[in-house]
């Protein structure tokens, strides 16, 4: 009896503690299942339920989370806008250095003070006179940067599909990027674009930053698909619009983005029509210059950009005195030219190095004679003409000088000659030096003082009572004293 009455004891004890393990397991299951499972709702099946977990979780992640995100996104927004506005204000600093506002010292010092707190957790007064800008701004703003980059990584990881998220991990990459002008940052910007892509294509401005990562990297054939896809987005999406402005800026600006590209891969006929189509939907003035300036830029030897990239290059090379080097490569780049014009141009580029910096004279003028030879027989314009007339008349004149100091004076008369036969801004003077070497012979002396009075509004007043004095003379040796009196009454100013 006892026995049995044990054992009952035993399996009564046995079911209460099962019944409680059992009302605790399931309390802890409806807490899990209330966190993170599957919601098994009345009217829904199972397996819906499932199905609706999966794709929820990351989706729709739990409260405390997307608290959590928002606070990250939030800071991350915080610190990436207070880098752009001190960018900003530095960047105006810079340009109006000359110049400098009151007001915008004043915006300068704030924002750089608000910066410093954020990132330092202390105030910093900041004397815009002696900061060393450069670097102790540039410093901070991309400290900022790299904050914001790690709260918006930390939201990321916590939701994915939040396409905001990555949309401001895109700008905080891109804005990286610009700022240190490394090319690894744009490579690693371009993942974070793709991704984008993948949750919605019909955001035109990642397709605008995916072609500036691929420009900075310079692989043109991309750089032209991004914009062509931005452009072929904003014609598609125009509808949704109401600022039409807007939209044709952007389109000006993808041409010319295309065009560019195709400029670097020297397709000129495509750049070329993408250009005059910008062109013709341009409204502002200065986008029609700049646009005009770069088909002028393509056409400069009919299409040849290769000859106008060396050209450009090669100007580089003089612009920093390398003057040698200069002459030399301007002298192969003429192999390549197309036209007489830019082999014109660039024969003229060529002998003023070589006359008047590598005093290669005979050389350069020379060179120069054969440019004014050329001009005359093709197409020239009449003021690049003239510009050639003049170099080429200054040349001669400086030899013939040169010559007369060094009293050589049949070759100076040669020289003055040339230049008193050139449309010269200075063929009066040229005349005049011929004068003042045929005093010997009256009559060849008149000849060439009356050749510069042709001309006397290239002679100072000086020159001219030179010539007023030659002709004086001249005409009292040849015995016509009538005129000697008229020049002489003129030379004394009565």
């Amino acid at each position: 009896m006892d026995h049995i009455a044990t054992l009952k004891i035993f399996w009564l004890a046995l079911l209460m503690a099962m019944a409680a393990g059992c009302s605790s397991s399931h309390l802890f299951m409806r807490q899990k299942q209330k966190m993170d499972g599957p919601l098994y709702l009345p009217g829904v099946d199972s397996l819906v339920a499932m199905q609706s977990y999966v794709i929820t979780r990351q989706l729709l992640p739990p409260d405390q989370v997307r608290d959590e995100v928002e606070q990250l996104f939030l800071t991350g927004r915080r610190h990436f806008a207070l880098a752009e506005s001190l960018l900003v204000c530095w960047q105006k600093l810079i340009d109006s250095a000359q110049t400098t506002m009151a007001m915008d010292t004043v915006i300068f010092q704030n924002t750089y003070r608000k910066a410093f707190y954020l990132i330092e957790g202390k105030e910093k007064l900041v004397n815009v006179k002696r900061l060393g800008i450069p670097r102790d701004t540039r410093r901070i703003i991309a400290r900022l940067y790299e904050e914001a980059d790690v709260k918006i990584e930390q939201a990321i990881q916590l939701n994915t599909y939040d396409i905001q998220l990555w949309l401001q991990a895109a700008q905080i990459q891109m804005a990286q990027a610009r700022l240190a002008g490394r090319k690894k940052l744009y490579r690693a910007t371009i993942p974070i674009l793709r991704k984008i892509l993948e949750f919605n294509r019909s955001l035109p401005d990642v397709y605008i930053m995916l072609g500036e990562c691929y420009r900075a990297l310079k692989q043109w054939d991309q750089v032209y698909q991004a914009y062509t896809q931005a452009q072929e987005l904003l014609s598609a999406t125009a509808f949704f619009r109401s600022d039409t402005m807007y939209g044709e800026s952007r389109m000006v600006f993808l041409l010319q983005q295309r065009a560019h590209a195709c400029t670097k891969q020297y397709n000129d006929s495509t750049a070329l029509v993408l250009l005059n189509q910008a062109k013709s939907i341009a409204t502002s003035l200065p986008e029609r210059s700049e646009i005009e300036s770069y088909i002028r830029w393509i056409n400069w030897d009919d299409g040849n950009i290769r000859a106008v990239e060396e050209r450009d290059a090669i100007y580089q090379l003089y612009r920093k005195g390398e003057y040698k080097q200069a002459s030399k490569r301007y002298k192969k780049l003429i192999r390549i030219l197309k036209t007489q014009r830019t082999r014109n141009f660039i024969n003229w580029k060529i002998a003023l190095i070589d006359f008047s910096i590598l005093h290669r004279r005979q050389e350069g003028i020379a060179r120069m004679h054969r440019v004014i030879q050329n001009s005359d027989t093709f197409t020239e314009t009449d003021s690049i003409r003239q510009v050639y007339r003049n170099d080429y008349g200054a040349m001669c004149y400086a030899m013939g000088a040169e010559y007369l100091t060094a009293k050589n004076f049949k070759r100076a008369y040669t020289y003055f000659y040339q230049a008193s036969e050139i449309d010269w801004a200075g063929r009066g003077k040229s005349a005049l030096e011929l004068a003042k070497l045929s005093v010997v012979d009256p009559q060849l002396t008149i000849h060439h003082c009356q050749e510069a009075l042709q001309y006397r509004n290239t002679l100072t007043q000086n020159e001219l009572d030179e010539v007023y004095e030659l002709l004086m003379h001249a005409y009292k040796s040849n015995g016509q004293f009538a005129l000697a009196r008229t020049y002489y009454l003129r030379l004394s100013g009565k």
